[in-house]
């Protein structure tokens, strides 16, 4: 038997929570609910999740009168499995720090996934691993570009509802910047004596190198956790916009004998930094039978180098999964932890 279609809106006492529909006044107050939520702690406001449109998510704005004082996005991602069973994820999650209004948000959202035939919730996402996910879970360092800004005290929220850390992350820093140039350039007259090029993105020919880019990365994170194949349009739009701030000095291309894409590291400026002194390592992939055996190590520590060179201080090795082979690899050059984070989940 089919489930009953769920409600467009919940009004308790206290709260009315309504579905968003494009181009109303409650569209509108959708995109400002961080900027209300967090009046005096302006960079959460700035760096607050916004909803992936192109992915179709079902929006919701709870009221209080006539204030806008939380919002939630719900997503359905066919491809994604948790532990072989459906998942419905729940992101662009703000709320007034309000213990009520957080159960009321969040019990909503449990009751539209439940309604969904869903047998998880799963969140913070925006509809895949691509988007914007997980929260984090320590405070002590400043936030840094491109990293997802929640208020602290959510993970406890969704944590006192029933959700439960389902994947944990960590950010870690490397301060020490440390190479050797001989084995280095040993390394590279190896790779280059077998056919390997390697060498520095192409800006002049910026889309044709990113649908290289993104061609590799479906290749490479294929078995990753919660992994769905994102579209070459979908990452060439993403990358594009970050464009205008990468450095081609920082961003290296393996090819094999056969101009096959063996590896790429892409690292950007953190923006953040008002010293100019970080370097964000976004993202780094390797083909699974790349003939260039330890070409992550080589590419992690020329980066190094080219950063030390440039007159940086640091280097984030962003958002790695805790049991994945980069943090095993960061490990290597450090053991400093710099920020983590959680990705949670609730049986329904």
């Amino acid at each position: 038997m089919n489930k009953a279609a769920p409600p467009l809106s919940i009004t308790s006492a206290r709260y009315r929570i309504r579905r968003v529909s494009a181009g109303t006044r409650e569209d509108h107050d959708f995109i400002q609910v961080p900027h209300l939520v967090y009046p005096d702690q302006r960079e959460y406001g700035q760096k607050a999740t916004r909803p992936a449109l192109h992915l179709n998510p079902e929006r919701y704005l709870m009221m209080q009168g006539k204030h806008p004082i939380g919002r939630f996005a719900l997503y359905r991602n066919e491809g994604l499995r948790y532990r072989g069973q459906t998942a419905v994820l729940l992101g662009s999650y703000e709320c007034i720090n309000d213990p009520g209004a957080h159960e009321a948000l969040l019990g909503f959202a449990v009751r539209i996934a439940r309604q969904r035939s869903a047998d998880w919730l799963i969140g913070p996402v925006e509809g895949s691993i691509w988007e914007r996910y997980r929260f984090r879970t320590t405070d002590a360092n400043p936030l840094f570009l491109l990293e997802p800004g929640q208020d602290p005290s959510y993970p406890g929220y969704w944590e006192k509802y029933g959700f439960h850390p389902i994947m944990d992350y960590l950010t870690n820093v490397d301060e020490t910047l440390s190479y050797d140039d001989g084995q280095l350039d040993r390394m590279w007259r190896r790779y280059t004596d077998r056919g390997a090029v390697i060498r520095p993105f192409d800006k002049s020919r910026a889309e044709e190198e990113l649908v290289r880019l993104a061609r590799l990365s479906n290749i490479a994170f294929a078995g990753s956790f919660l992994f769905t194949p994102i579209t070459v349009e979908d990452f060439v739009s993403k990358y594009k916009r970050i464009l205008p701030m990468m450095d081609a000095r920082f961003v290296w291309l393996v090819e094999g004998q056969d101009k096959r894409l063996e590896a790429f590291l892409f690292a950007i400026p953190d923006l953040y930094d008002r010293e100019g002194r970080t370097l964000l390592i976004k993202s780094m992939a390797v083909r699974p039978d790349s003939s260039c055996r330890g070409i992550a190590t080589w590419l992690a520590r020329h980066l190094n180098r080219v950063a030390t060179s440039a007159g940086y201080a640091r280097i984030l090795h962003a958002l790695m999964r805790r049991d994945n082979l980069s943090v095993n690899a960061s490990l290597r050059y450090t053991k400093q932890c710099y920020a983590e984070y959680s990705l949670y989940g609730m049986k329904l």
